[in-house]
């Protein structure tokens, strides 16, 4: 099985600078082509331009069908970000292409090899449970151990076991284990390429470790998946069956639903409810015994925050009040350090303004006054 992303160069109106050359004609930015205007005139060039390359890249799926390839087919992707000219005029005329081409590859040109993927999360993008096989997630998280509960959820509650959900492009190697013990399951996960975002920028004892967990199938854990009779393979998988999973029947798919069904079990559709319950479970647990590896802080931690001196003191000498700060720093909430106000200014109404140095993405100060 292959997995095939289109970067689709728009049909027309590709800019071709310096700036923008042709090979960027997938991005926005490097096209002038309008899909809602397109669509909406089933009659005019640029429609038929849109058909045109549809059915030029048939030809190359056909080949694949031919020879007995299923391909989890991953078209128009990431379109809520309006990078991508399919995306740049908004959901409707998203969905409306996405209708388009899958009708124009499964009815007209008859392929039934492909895997529908759909990279879009929000659900007003959402072309339809009859043309989406797969929902899949695009990542690339500062932190690569980013478990991406807070992606991966929101389709989970949505989908309900509908719909397989895979992480199909990652920036680097993701945790699984670490995303397996919150219950985040993907069907499957896909690295992106190169030094910055491919697996070659984890160590290699990160790559190592992830791709021989228990809960990652890799390549050589696969079966052979070949042509022949699906009626007469040792497996007993009937036409009938393979139909009724939206398997195409012109492959002996046979030893792939075996395998899936004997390894049901360490995948997300293979779990039961309980079973899903447990995992998310330890996730909390997780998360309460040891928040700091998440980003999270103690109760106690926070308490350390607090105001527990008094600022003001009397001067026994000049019978004068003293307004006395000592403030402090941390990254973490466990170590502090010393601050230096950069400016101090008395504002209208008495405010006493600070302004206090920049010092990174995670920034907490504590106040403290004199000793009691």
């Amino acid at each position: 099985m292959l997995s095939v992303i289109w970067h689709w160069n728009a049909p027309s109106g590709i800019l071709n600078t310096p700036e923008q050359p042709w090979w960027r004609g997938f991005y926005t930015e490097a096209t002038t082509f309008d899909v809602a205007a397109a669509l909406a005139n089933p009659s005019s060039p640029e429609y038929a331009q849109i058909l045109r390359d549809i059915d030029t890249i048939a030809v190359q799926l056909r080949k694949l069908q031919d020879a007995g390839i299923p391909v989890l087919w991953r078209p128009l992707h990431e379109a809520e970000g309006a990078w991508f000219w399919w995306g740049a005029k908004g959901p409707a005329a998203y969905k409306q292409l996405w209708r388009l081409l899958f009708n124009r590859l499964t009815t007209y040109h008859g392929l039934h090899n492909l895997v529908w993927v759909l990279t879009v999360e929000d659900a007003a993008w959402y072309p339809g449970d009859d043309v989406v096989d797969v929902v899949g997630v695009d990542a690339y998280p500062d932190d690569r151990t980013d478990a991406l509960l807070t992606r991966w959820q929101p389709l989970r509650d949505r989908f309900d076991g509908v719909k397989p959900i895979a992480l199909t492009e990652f920036g680097g190697v993701p945790d699984i284990e670490k995303m397996q013990r919150l219950g985040v399951w993907w069907a499957w996960f896909a690295s992106w390429q190169g030094a910055q975002h491919g697996p070659q920028s984890a160590p290699d004892a990160t790559v190592s470790r992830i791709y021989q967990s228990a809960g990652v199938v890799t390549l050589d854990e696969l079966p052979e998946i070949g042509t022949g009779d699906p009626d007469s393979n040792h497996d007993g998988v009937t036409d009938e069956e393979a139909t009724s999973l939206g398997l195409p029947v012109e492959l002996d798919l046979g030893p792939a639903i075996a395998f899936f069904r004997i390894h049901a079990e360490r995948f997300s559709l293979g779990h039961t409810a309980a079973e899903l319950e447990e995992s998310r479970e330890t996730g909390r647990q997780d998360i309460l015994t040891v928040p700091n590896l998440h980003d999270l802080f103690t109760i106690a931690q926070l308490k350390s925050l607090a105001i527990d001196q008094p600022f003001l003191v009397k001067d026994s000498t000049t019978g004068h009040f003293l307004l006395n700060l000592r403030l402090l720093h941390s990254a973490d909430l466990t170590g502090w350090q010393p601050v230096v106000p950069m400016a101090a200014e008395i504002g209208s109404g008495g405010m006493l303004r600070l302004e206090l140095p920049a010092a990174g993405n995670a920034a907490f100060y504590r106040v403290l006054g004199n000793p009691p």
